[in-house]
């Protein structure tokens, strides 16, 4: 019988988790990609409890990832293009929205490899906030 405390219920699947990756490390016979998968979301919303934990990360890699792809500019770093770290936020945002036509390569590898960063957070935090809809 059910008696639907979802609060518990998640409390319970986050330790069941936990000892699940205390189990991987000791049992050499398991997959690389299960220990990955994991590692990620223990450390990025803690199985789900956690949503300030993506959000944290997300602005921390925002602004680590502008700052090198404003170093990476070709005509140099300059510090007037910081306004525009919103919409380097914007995860569907237009590559030439600073410094139109001075981009590197690696203001080009950068910006992608943020991309791809940003949306595994983002996906984080979306499956953090629906720790209560989640059947268990």
């Amino acid at each position: 019988m059910r008696n639907n405390d979802h609060p518990q219920a998640v409390k319970f699947y986050a330790k069941e988790m936990e000892f699940y990756s205390k189990l991987l490390k000791e049992n050499k016979s398991y997959s690389h990609s299960d220990r990955a998968t994991l590692w990620f979301n223990k450390h990025t919303n803690n199985f789900g409890l956690s949503f300030w934990k993506p959000l944290g990360l997300l602005l921390s890699f925002s602004i680590v990832f502008y700052f090198f792809v404003l170093w990476s500019f070709l005509d140099g770093y300059d510090s007037k293009y910081w306004k525009n770290i919103f919409e380097f936020l914007n995860p569907t945002h237009k590559v030439l929205f600073i410094n139109e036509y001075h981009w590197s390569s690696w203001s080009y590898f950068l910006d992608f490899l943020f991309r791809i960063i940003e949306g595994l957070l983002i996906y984080q935090t979306i499956q953090a906030f629906r720790k209560y809809s989640r059947k268990l």
